[in-house]
């Protein structure tokens, strides 16, 4: 029996639009008028927000158990991408660094828009008497034999090709960089990605 390539996924904005959706969110609740573009990096939410660490997460928690998260939309061609992925006979893992408190409203984006084509999410944060304690995507990569591994932010992907895994990174405006780690390649959509791996 021939062996599944193993392909590991990011969760937000590889597969759903969710600081596009964040933006949005925020503009109307909070009375700010930015965009997605606008965001060079997590911890410049801060300064996009006029607020301090702490408020910036309990506002974050606010959109993630808000009726706007339900209604995240698909990032274009992923689930047609993941489709043609799983046909080939690739293992599709999702490894995000969502904090696993938020597995319910992850796993209701998964059922709405990749039913029975992720084999498993893992979620590599959690938040432990209120902080925020993280595993490297790289020991998940490892331990899960992933052959590549696909995530918009270029600290998680420097992680994972120093374990010796290539990568894709999801272009956006928050990894936005001159000159790319050896073993990483920027992509643009998933069709592109499609034509790379299949």
């Amino acid at each position: 029996m021939e062996r599944k390539i193993v392909i590991g996924i990011d969760f937000d904005d590889v597969l759903v639009e969710t600081n596009e959706a964040m933006s949005a969110w925020h503009n109307r609740v909070y009375g700010t008028s930015y965009k997605k573009e606008h965001i060079i990096s997590w911890e410049h939410l801060t300064h996009l927000w006029q607020c301090s660490q702490n408020e910036k997460h309990k506002r974050i928690h606010e959109f993630f158990h808000s009726e706007d998260h339900l209604h995240i939309p698909a990032v274009l061609g992923a689930s047609e991408a993941l489709k043609i992925l799983n046909e080939k006979g690739m293992h599709t893992v999702v490894i995000t660094g969502r904090p696993e408190q938020f597995c319910k409203q992850t796993l209701s984006l998964v059922e709405k828009y990749f039913p029975s084509l992720v084999d498993h999410i893992h979620f590599s944060s959690s938040i432990i008497n209120g902080s925020l304690s993280e595993r490297p995507k790289a020991e998940f990569c490892r331990e899960l034999d992933v052959e590549i591994f696909i995530d918009d932010h270029l600290q998680y992907v420097q992680g994972v090709v120093f374990a010796g895994i290539p990568a894709l990174l999801f272009n956006t405006p928050w990894n936005q960089t001159e000159t790319l780690p050896p073993n990483v390649e920027r992509v643009y959509g998933w069709d592109e990605i499609v034509q790379k791996l299949v």
